[in-house]
């Protein structure tokens, strides 16, 4: 937590630094922000997170297949509801979208005989708990999901991004560290509450969702001249 330019970046991309060192733990910087506006943002989070989690084990050895295959299942679903989305709001904008682009969002070129993608999330989190929790997946001690740039998104997408890490992604092995100007996500969330009449305030919405607040301190004058003078002899 701190105001745009204290350097909640640079503490991110440190931290991401530090956790590429080990081998069993996987990190992902993700950037809510600059998804399209067009997209559904609760499933491209969770799109975002089991593509770059897919390509690791994909990299790595150790893994089995089975978990390999119970990730593409979750995309597909994933894919689906995106599908889903998309289809809602061309009705909406009496633009249908082609065939071809239906058929994009939901099909990953592996489908097999009578599997049938489910079109909705639901017990998509029991699912993905099972694969993080099984024994193919043992060799990963954990997945950390750095959240940048949260506080400069629009309010739905502020919303369904905590709504994502919530309520389909919180499981074991899962971790989640968000880097925003406090007083910016709860001033989007006010907005959205207020759009769907929940009687509940920012505060206790956001308080839900973050177990340990870290305050970004503010660097004096002499700190900011040192770290300056560090960054340049760095290059030498």
């Amino acid at each position: 937590n701190a105001p745009w330019g204290s350097g909640k970046t640079t503490v991110l991309q440190l931290l991401k630094r530090r956790l590429d060192a080990h081998e069993d733990i996987f990190c992902l910087l993700v950037s809510p922000w600059e998804y399209d506006n067009k997209t559904d943002p609760t499933t491209a989070l969770i799109d975002e997170v089991l593509g770059g989690l897919q390509k690791k084990l994909e990299e790595g050895k150790g893994f089995g297949d089975k978990v390999k295959d119970t990730l593409n299942q979750l995309r597909r679903r994933v894919n689906f509801s995106k599908a889903i989305k998309l289809a809602a709001t061309s009705a909406l904008s009496v633009t249908l979208p082609g065939v071809g682009a239906l058929i994009d969002l939901f099909d990953d070129g592996n489908e097999k005989e009578n599997d049938e993608p489910d079109p909705t999330l639901q017990g998509f989190r029991a699912q993905f708990a099972e694969v993080m929790g099984s024994e193919d997946l043992a060799p990963l001690k954990r997945v950390v999901v750095l959240v940048d740039d949260l506080d400069r998104s629009l309010p739905d997408t502020v919303v369904e991004t905590l709504e994502a890490i919530k309520l389909f992604l919180s499981v074991k092995k899962m971790a989640f560290v968000i880097a925003a100007d406090e007083e910016n996500v709860a001033n989007a969330i006010g907005r959205r509450l207020q759009t769907t009449g929940q009687p509940i305030t920012s505060r206790l919405y956001l308080e839900k969702i973050v177990q340990v607040p870290v305050r970004v301190p503010v660097l004096s004058r002499e700190q900011t001249e040192e770290y300056l003078a560090l960054l340049m002899l760095a290059d030498l």
